[in-house]
C-alpha cells in the first residue's frame, strides 16, 4: 500500500495518504546511514509507537517497531556493521529497550538497569557491531550497558560526579576501541569520562542548563563536541590528543535549540541548530573559516535534529515542521533540497 510523497506505510492513526508520518510534538529523531547511505530514520508516532521510516530502492517504508513508549523517551541508533538496526528507547515501566533487527526480523528486549525519569540515551557501535549504551541512573551516575560475549547486556556504573537534572549525554570513541562521555554535573560545568576511565571536569565550559550536546570522531581519533553556552552561542570542545580547547563559535542559536552534527570526509564540521526564528542552520568549518547558512527549512521550535553524511560528505539532516510532519534537508546536485517525507 503506497502513501503520499512516495511514501510505503503500514497505516496508523498517525498517518494518513493526505499528511504522510506525523510525529508526537516534541518526538527525538535518530538515525544513521545504511553503509552511509540509504536513510534508517527512528521517532515516536502520535500514538506512542517507535517508527521507522527507511528510504528503500522504491522508496520510503514506514513501520511501527515497538507498541508503545514511556512518555519522555529518548531515542538512540547506530548501525551494527554498518546495516543492522540497534535502537534503543525507554517503555513504559520506566526500562531500557533494545530494539534490534536478527535473523527473524525485529528483536526486542528489556535491558538491566533503572533510568531516571529525565534521563538521556547514547550509544554507538564499538568496531562497528560491539554495542555500548549510556544512560543516567536514578543515582544520578552515568551507566554503561555492555553485551557479554553470550549477548547478554550488563550495567556498569561509571566513575564521576552526580549529574545535573535535564543533562543531555553524548559519547563518541577513540581508535584504541574505547569510549569518551560527556555530560553537565550538578554545578552545571561539563564532564568527561575518558577512556581510560577517568573523570574530571573540562575547564572552560559554562553550558546553558539542559543543552544539547552533539559530537563526533575524526579520522585521527580527536573529537569535536558542540553546546549551547549561558547566552545561546555555540561553543566546540576540541580534543588533540589529550589537550582540549573550548571556545565560542560565530553563530548564535535559538535558546534551547536542538544540535547535530557530523564531519565531512570524517574531519570537517557539518552543525545543525535552530535559530531564533526556527530555521534550520548550517555551521560549517570549510577552508579555515567558519561558514554559516540558513537552510530551505522551518522547524518546530521544539524540533529535534539528527543528520548523517551520505558517503561521509552529503548531509541527510531530518526535523520535524510546525504541523509534526517528517522533513528531509538533503544536499543535492551542490544545493540543499527539503522535501516533506
Amino acid at each position: 500500500m503506497s502513501g503520499g510523497a512516495g511514501v510505503m506505510v503500514i497505516f496508523g492513526d498517525d498517518t494518513d495518504e493526505r499528511r504522510g508520518p506525523v510525529a508526537r510534538a516534541g518526538s527525538p529523531l535518530t538515525c544513521f546511514g545504511v553503509n552511509q547511505s540509504a536513510t534508517k530514520l527512528y521517532y515516536v508516532g502520535v500514538n506512542t509507537s517507535v517508527r521507522q521510516l527507511a528510504l528503500t530502492a522504491v522508496g520510503w517504508d514506514l513501520r511501527d517497531i515497538l507498541a508503545s513508549v514511556g512518555p519522555d523517551s529518548p531515542l538512540a541508533s547506530y548501525g551494527s556493521g554498518g546495516t543492522d538496526p540497534r535502537v534503543y528507547c525507554i517503555n513504559p515501566d520506566s526500562r531500557i529497550v533494545e530494539l534490534a533487527v536478527k535473523a527473524a526480523g525485529w528483536d526486542s528486549q528489556k535491558l538491566p538497569g533503572e533510568p531516571a525519569l529525565d534521563s538521556p540515551l547514547s550509544c554507538l557501535g564499538l568496531g562497528g557491531n560491539d554495542s555500548r549504551v549510556y544512560y543516567v541512573g536514578k543515582d544520578r551516575q552515568i551507566h554503561e550497558l555492555a553485551p557479554d560475549p553470550d549477548g547478554n547486556f550488563e550495567d556498569r556504573t561509571l566513575p564521576g560526579t552526580a549529574v545535573a537534572p535535564g543533562s543531555d549525554l553524548a559519547c563518541a570513541p577513540d581508535p584504541q576501541g574505547r569510549v569518551r562521555v560527556i555530560y553537565a554535573d550538578a554545578s552545571q560545568r561539563l564532564q568527561e569520562i575518558t577512556p581510560d576511565g577517568a573523570s574530571g571536569a573540562i575547564d572552560g565550559t559554562d553550558p546553558a542548563p539542559g543543552t544539547a550536546l552533539t559530537c563526533f570522531a575524526m579520522n585521527n581519533g580527536d573529537i569535536r563536541l558542540y553546546y549551547l553556552d549561558r547566552q545561546s552561542r555555540i561553543n566546540e570542545v576540541a580534543w588533540t590528543g589529550e589537550d582540549r580547547v573550548s571556545r565560542a563559535l560565530p553563530a548564535t542559536a535559538r535558546p534551547g535549540s536542538a544540535l547535530t552534527c557530523f564531519g565531512a570526509e570524517g574531519d570537517l564540521t557539518r552543525l545543525y541548530y535552530l535559530d531564533g526564528r526556527a530555521r534550520v542552520n548550517e555551521l560549517g568549518w570549510s577552508k579555515g573559516r567558519w561558514v554559516n547558512q540558513v537552510l530551505p527549512g522551518t522547524a518546530a521550535p521544539d524540533s529535534a535534529l539528527t543528520c548523517f553524511g551520505a558517503g561521509w560528505l552529503r548531509t541527510r539532516l531530518y526535523y520535524l515542521d510546525a504541523q509534526h510532519r517528517v522533513n528531509e534537508l538533503a544536499w543535492q546536485a551542490n544545493r540543499f533540497v527539503n522535501t516533506v517525507l
